[in-house]
């Protein structure tokens, strides 16, 4: 699906490659008990396997979370972190690294 300009909505090829340098919007999906009982999710984002962290914005339209990333031109890969925390104050911390490459 595309975005409007140059934003384009988690384009990936065959194997998993966007391109560096152009922007891209992330969709986000809560699943199980956590999506009755969200409270809040932070995402962070690397662009050097991990070594530096940045937080990103979460942005929630119609019920559907996303965040809009903009990939340096260096970059060779995508990586995020998460943290869910519910209403009773569980917590739950992902990190996925190089969950897509650049190009």
């Amino acid at each position: 699906m595309a975005g409007g300009g140059d934003s384009h909505l988690l384009e990936l090829d065959l194997t998993s490659t966007a391109k560096a340098g152009r922007k891209l919007t992330v969709p986000l999906s809560l699943q199980g008990p956590a999506a009755k009982n969200f409270k809040s999710l932070i995402v962070e984002v690397s662009y050097d396997g991990g070594k530096k962290w940045a937080e990103t914005e979460v942005s929630t339209e119609n019920g559907r979370r996303t965040i809009s990333l903009h990939h340096p031109k260096e970059a060779k890969s995508v990586s995020f972190k998460a943290k869910l925390t519910d209403r009773s104050g569980n917590t739950y911390d992902v990190t996925i690294e190089k969950a897509y490459l650049l190009k």
